[in-house]
C-alpha cells in the first residue's frame, strides 16, 4: 500500500498545481478584460478623432473628390 499513498500524495501535489494555474489564468483573463475594454474606449476614441479629421479635411480641400483621393 506505500506505492498507493506515494500516488495519492502525488495526485494531490498536481492538483494544487492545477488550482494554482487556474488562479493564475484567471488573473490574466481579469486583465486582458480590462485591457480589451480600454481598448475598445481607445477604438472610439480614434473613430471620433478621424471623423473629426475627414470633416478637416473636406473643409481645407473642396476639390478632393474629383482629385480621385
Amino acid at each position: 500500500m506505500k506505492r498507493g499513498e506515494r500516488m495519492m500524495k502525488r495526485g494531490e501535489r498536481k492538483m494544487k498545481r492545477g488550482e494554482r494555474m487556474t488562479k493564475r489564468g484567471e488573473r490574466m483573463m481579469k486583465r486582458g478584460e480590462r485591457m480589451m475594454k480600454r481598448g475598445e474606449r481607445m477604438m472610439k476614441r480614434g473613430e471620433r478623432m478621424m471623423k473629426r479629421g475627414e470633416r478637416m479635411m473636406k473643409r481645407e480641400l473642396p476639390s478632393a473628390d474629383d482629385k480621385g483621393y
